[in-house]
């Protein structure tokens, strides 16, 4: 099994060169490739190159603090992603934390070397053996070798004051979690504006706290073109704070933006919605599917009966309260 050993700086070679002697002593299956080593002088160098990383059936990068930017070993990750699986490009941190490493090494798996996490890149190698040893044998040729490879890495020494690369700070972090969810909040925000109303899910309407809008699920609503209809969800977006609004049934059920959306706060629907269907709204024991086939809602009368004269949905009759 073709192994490609990846490096950028003097350190990150080093860190090869060791897993090149050590990988085999482990997994007598594994064949090291390391590029310094591998390629005969004089041999076309690009082509060598281009072939070894198409062959590989895994791939191990050498990361350290002070190679982690650098042009090469980034050039060398973009071809192992297309030549191989994620799950088979392994990035190996020499005095780097896993939160400090940015840029396209952070897509893959990482690990550090440490007894822990080279056990389980000997087992992840394993699994691509032919044929793989079993679990016990693996277990007992890493406990033999691993003192071998750990006096190899300590050999090594720092990195020089010179080269040491800064720590991402908590800004920086930040940072970058504050893009992801302002990037998660504009798709969310894109699909609930995109779905049908009869694909929304049914809601419950508790009574909720008002957002910073002024709005919570339950209230009644006047909208100057709609007419009175019931909040019924409120969610916040990058952009602001969105409301389901349910309306009499020629009308339907509307998504709004709260800052623009023309609508006043009622106390009480002063025709649109029967008391008894109004009741259950307010006590909020149950949920609704707004669906127009099997709702009494925009019903010119409630289940306690009311008046019978034909109106158009636009035009209910008044409520039978008292």
């Amino acid at each position: 099994m073709r192994v490609f050993l990846s490096w950028s700086g003097q350190r990150s070679r080093k860190v090869a060169f060791a897993l090149r002697d050590w990988l085999p002593n482990v997994i007598q299956a594994v064949d090291p490739f390391m590029s310094s080593e591998d390629i005969p002088k004089g041999a076309q160098w690009t082509a060598k190159l281009t072939a070894e990383l198409k062959e590989a059936a895994f791939a191990i990068i050498c990361v350290t603090p002070e190679n982690q930017h650098k042009a090469w070993l980034n050039f060398e990750a973009g071809a192992l992603s297309n030549a191989l699986t994620d799950a088979r490009v392994c990035p190996l941190l020499l005095d780097i934390a896993t939160t400090d490493v940015d840029g396209p090494l952070s897509v893959y798996q990482m690990a550090e070397i440490n007894e822990a996490d080279m056990h389980r890149v000997l087992r992840s190698l394993n699994e691509h053996a032919q044929p793989p040893l079993t679990t016990e044998k693996l277990s007992i040729a890493f406990e033999r070798w691993w003192p071998d490879f750990r006096q190899s890495i300590e050999s090594i020494g720092p990195v020089a004051a010179t080269q040491a690369s800064s720590h991402r700070t908590t800004d920086d972090m930040v940072r970058e979690v504050l893009d992801v969810v302002r990037t998660q909040a504009r798709t969310l925000t894109d699909l609930a504006a995109a779905m049908p109303p009869k694909l929304i899910p049914a809601t419950s309407l508790p009574t909720t706290q008002p957002t910073a809008s002024g709005y919570s699920t339950g209230q009644f609503v006047n909208h100057t073109q709609f007419g009175e209809g019931v909040i019924v969800d409120v969610s916040r977006s990058a952009t602001g704070t969105l409301l389901t609004v349910m309306f009499r049934k020629s009308v339907g059920q509307k998504m709004l933006m709260a800052q623009y959306a023309p609508l006043t706060v009622i106390s009480q629907p002063a025709k649109l919605i029967p008391r008894s269907t109004r009741e259950e709204l307010q006590k909020s024991t149950r949920d609704y599917d707004w669906d127009d086939s099997d709702s009494d809602y925009g019903d010119r009368g409630d289940d306690e009966g009311g008046p019978d004269e034909e109106d158009s949905d636009d035009e209910l009759g008044p409520s039978d309260e008292p």
